[in-house]
C-alpha cells in the first residue's frame, strides 16, 4: 500500500512539473513573440464615422498608442471637437460615406499626406445610422437612406482604399453587428443593411486573402452608444406613424403605439456601457499579428449568435419570450374571427 501511494504521488509530482514547464515555455513564447504587430507610430489608419461613438472613441486610443489616424466625420462639429481632443496623429476630415465626390477628396488628401511609397494599414469602416420602425410604417426612402450608409457607403469606401491596403498588406474592418447575422423585429432596414454588409465583409475576405489583407467583422450585441438614443429613435417612429396610410393604420391600436415607446427605451437600457470592449475588439483586429474573422462582443452577442445554429421555429420562440411584442389590433381581430369561425 505504502509502495502505491508513494508511486502514485511520485507520479503525481512529475505531471506537476511537466504542467508548470509547459507554462513557462507558454509564457516565454508570449514575450519572445508578442500577438501585436508593434511599429505603432509607422501605421496609418482610417476611420470613418468618427463624430461620436465608436469611431470617436476608436481614434483616440489608436492616437494615444501612437498610431497616426485618418478620421472622417459627417459634421464640422465632430470635426472641431475631435481634433481639439486629440494629437496631430490625428488628422480630421469631413467625408459623407454616401457621396463619391468626399470619398475621391479624402483619397487625394490621404495620398499626398502619406510619406513616399505608403498606403493606409487599416481601414475601419464604422460609419453607421440606425432607424426603427416595422416594415410596413417605414417609407422607401428611410430603407434606402439607412442602406446608402450602412452598406454602400461601406461599399464605395472599401472599394478606393483596395490599392493602399494592398500597399502594405493591411486590413479592412467592417463594424457590422449582431444584427447582420440575427434579424431583430421593428430593426428591418437595419437589420437589411447589415446582413448585406455582413456578406460583403465575407467575399472581402476571401478576395483579399491572395493580397495577405486580413478583413474582421465586427458584430457587437448592443451598447449604449449615439446610435441607439431613445429620444432620435422615438421622434422618427412618431413622424413614421403620423404619416401611415389608412388601410395600415387601422391595424394599430393605441395599446400598440404606447408600447414603442417602451421598446426604443428597452433597447438603451439594455445596452451595455462597457464601449471599451468594442474599441478592444476593433483594436486587436487592427494590430494583431493573427486578427479574427469575426468578433462577436458582449454577453449578449456570444449568447444570441447561437440562436443563428438552431431552427428558426426555436429561434423566433426564443425572440418572442425576450421581446413580448404587444399584439396589432390587426392580429387581436384575426383571432376573433378565427374563433368566431370554429364555432
Amino acid at each position: 500500500m505504502d509502495r502505491w501511494i508513494a508511486a502514485v504521488t511520485q507520479h503525481c509530482s512529475c505531471i506537476h512539473l511537466i504542467l508548470a514547464a509547459i507554462t513557462i515555455w507558454l509564457i516565454a513564447i508570449w514575450i519572445a513573440y508578442p500577438d501585436r504587430m508593434g511599429q505603432n507610430n509607422n501605421r496609418y489608419i482610417l476611420i470613418t464615422g468618427c463624430d461620436s461613438g465608436f469611431g470617436n472613441l476608436l481614434a483616440k486610443r489608436l492616437d494615444l498608442i501612437g498610431c497616426h489616424v485618418f478620421a472622417a466625420c459627417l459634421t464640422q462639429q465632430g470635426v472641431t471637437q475631435l481634433a481639439q481632443s486629440t494629437s496631430s496623429r490625428v488628422k480630421t476630415f469631413m467625408m459623407d460615406v454616401t457621396q463619391q465626390q468626399d470619398i475621391e477628396n479624402a483619397y487625394s488628401m490621404i495620398k499626398a499626406t502619406l510619406p513616399e511609397d505608403r498606403g493606409i494599414w487599416a481601414v475601419v469602416n464604422n460609419a453607421g445610422i440606425l432607424r426603427t420602425g416595422l416594415i410596413d410604417w417605414m417609407p422607401m426612402e428611410e430603407y434606402k437612406k439607412v442602406a446608402d450608409v450602412n452598406l454602400w457607403g461601406m461599399v464605395a469606401v472599401t472599394k478606393r482604399f483596395i490599392p493602399m491596403v494592398i500597399r502594405e498588406q493591411g486590413r479592412f474592418v467592417n463594424v457590422v453587428s449582431l444584427s447582420g447575422v440575427l434579424p431583430y423585429e421593428y430593426m428591418g432596414a437595419y437589420t437589411i443593411s447589415k446582413f448585406a454588409a455582413e456578406g460583403f465583409t465575407g467575399v472581402l475576405r476571401r478576395e483579399m486573402a491572395p493580397f495577405n489583407v486580413q478583413v474582421s467583422s465586427i458584430k457587437p450585441g448592443v451598447f449604449r452608444s449615439s446610435l441607439v438614443s431613445p429620444q432620435p429613435l422615438l421622434q422618427n417612429v412618431q413622424k413614421m406613424y403620423e404619416n401611415l396610410p389608412p388601410e395600415t393604420l387601422e391595424n394599430y391600436d393605441e395599446e400598440f403605439i404606447s408600447a414603442v415607446p417602451t421598446t426604443s427605451t428597452t433597447l438603451h437600457d439594455f445596452g451595455s456601457s462597457k464601449l471599451y470592449l468594442v474599441i478592444n475588439a476593433i483594436e486587436d483586429a487592427i494590430l494583431s499579428k493573427r486578427p479574427k474573422a469575426d468578433y462577436y462582443i458582449g454577453l449578449d452577442a456570444f449568447v444570441l449568435s447561437t440562436l443563428t445554429h438552431l431552427p428558426s421555429l426555436l429561434t423566433d420562440f426564443i425572440c418572442k419570450l425576450l421581446i413580448r411584442p404587444v399584439l396589432p389590433s390587426g392580429r387581436k381581430r384575426n383571432n376573433t374571427h378565427s374563433a368566431a369561425d370554429s364555432k
